[in-house]
Formats: C-alpha cells, structure tokens, sequence
C-alpha cells in the first residue's frame, strides 16, 4: 500500500475553496478558525490519524504554508506513534 505524501499548501488552498462552495476562486488567506478546523478534519480523514491539538497549534496554522508545514509535521508524529501501538507487545 503506497503512503499518501503530505498535503502541500496549494492543496490546502484547494481545500479551503471547497469548503467554502467556491472551486475555481482562490482561498483567502488568512484562514477563520472554522476553516483550519474544517482542514484539520479533511487532514484526519484522508490520512487515517487522529489529532489531540491545543489553541496554539491552530493558531500556528493560519495560512496554508504555515497549515502545510504543521499539518505534515502532525501526520508524521501521528503514523510514528501508530507504528510503536502495532508493535507494542499486548
């Protein structure tokens, strides 16, 4: 099974636009609250992590280069502890 790489700031960008019904307009940065949650659950689902984060890393993700970086940041921590849970001995 081949790794989803993660998301780059124009697929961010793409993201936001769908979540606010506008497609083919580009995103305005910087982003609402709603929107870096509305990412934050895109991020979750298509990647197969679950995020625990506080006020400060949303606040880290405002636009998408700074979402792209703290997002990919989170999907490596998250996949690394997901290997140490499938080879921790019950």
């Amino acid at each position: 099974m081949t790794e989803l790489v993660p998301p780059t700031a124009q697929d961010l960008l793409h993201v936001v636009a769908q979540a606010r019904d506008t497609p083919g307009e580009p995103a305005v940065e910087p982003f609402s609250s709603m929107e870096v949650i509305w990412l934050i659950s895109w991020a979750e689902t298509r990647y197969g992590v679950e995020f625990d984060l506080g006020d400060n890393d949303l606040a880290e993700m405002s636009t998408a280069g700074d979402a792209a970086r703290a997002l990919g940041h989170l999907i490596a921590l998250a996949r690394q502890a997901g290997a140490r849970d499938e080879t921790a001995v019950p």
